[in-house]
């Protein structure tokens, strides 16, 4: 004012600071997602949800202080998800992109396998490789330089994030660990990005040579090191669907 200071409370920064504070109320939106049907990638649309704050709620804030009061009712307000229908017809997502496996592609050799790596049946690691799918499985690359890395989506292999103790090799030598096998979809994923014409920044080779893949086209992940990476440099969105039967792994990528 003109002799003294004036208390003064800043409704454009009370409306700012109103979603942080109350970031838990509300429905959660759904965002856009897809799904493949017969072999070809669909749209499936999301929805909007509810959140922190209606327009007016900064004002009502404002006088409840001003009066004094301990609680003021506040309104929800519509919550459109970041990433909606609209965002995944724009990434171009149409056709598969990955290309068919030749022969030989078996558990033996796997000179012929593009997409795909075969294992026997219901060993501990096959639910290390089954369990990193589901967790891929509707990942999109967004375009112009997007990625994707194991350990920063999927997280450590733990037992509480569905993973069971299985053979694994480190530094050469034979041994146990939760996750163990989770390498064959990281070798899975290499030939399918490989072949469909990602680039891949990241990836180690195992430090014991499996004879089974051709030499060079296979890796080795880990938690937190070594990463896998794939990048896509394309102008197009690049969606991961691996599916699996109770013998092979398959990552099949659409654009």
């Amino acid at each position: 004012g003109e002799n003294q200071l004036r208390l003064v409370l800043d409704r454009e920064q009370v409306g700012d600071d109103l979603p942080s504070l109350l970031p838990d109320v509300g429905e959660t939106p759904q965002a856009a997602t897809f799904n493949v049907v017969g072999g070809r990638p669909i749209v499936v649309a999301g929805r909007p949800g509810t959140g922190c704050c209606a327009p007016g709620s900064a004002q009502r804030v404002i006088r409840a202080l001003q009066q004094g009061r301990q609680e003021v009712a506040l309104e929800l307000t519509r919550v459109i998800p970041e990433h909606d229908v609209q965002w995944a017809h724009s990434l171009g997502i149409v056709e598969e992109i990955s290309l068919p496996d030749q022969e030989p592609c078996t558990s033996y050799d796997a000179g012929g396998c593009r997409m795909t790596t075969h294992h026997d049946c219901c060993e501990g690691r096959v639910q290390n490789i089954q369990r990193m799918a589901d967790l891929v499985r509707g990942y999109v690359i967004e375009p112009n330089g997007g990625s994707f890395a194991i350990n920063e989506h999927v997280g450590p292999r733990t037992v509480e994030n569905g993973f069971v103790e299985a053979g694994a090799i480190e530094n050469g030598e034979h041994t146990t660990a939760v996750g163990g096998g989770v390498s064959q979809f990281a070798t899975t994923i290499f030939n399918a990005a490989f072949f469909a014409g990602l680039d891949i920044p990241n990836y180690q080779m195992h430090t014991e040579h499996l004879s089974r893949y051709p030499f060079g086209r296979e890796s080795t992940v880990s938690y937190p090191e070594p990463e896998f990476r794939i990048v896509n440099n394309t102008p197009y969105g690049v969606l991961m669907w691996p599916t699996y039967t109770d013998t092979s792994i398959t990552v099949h990528l659409y654009s």
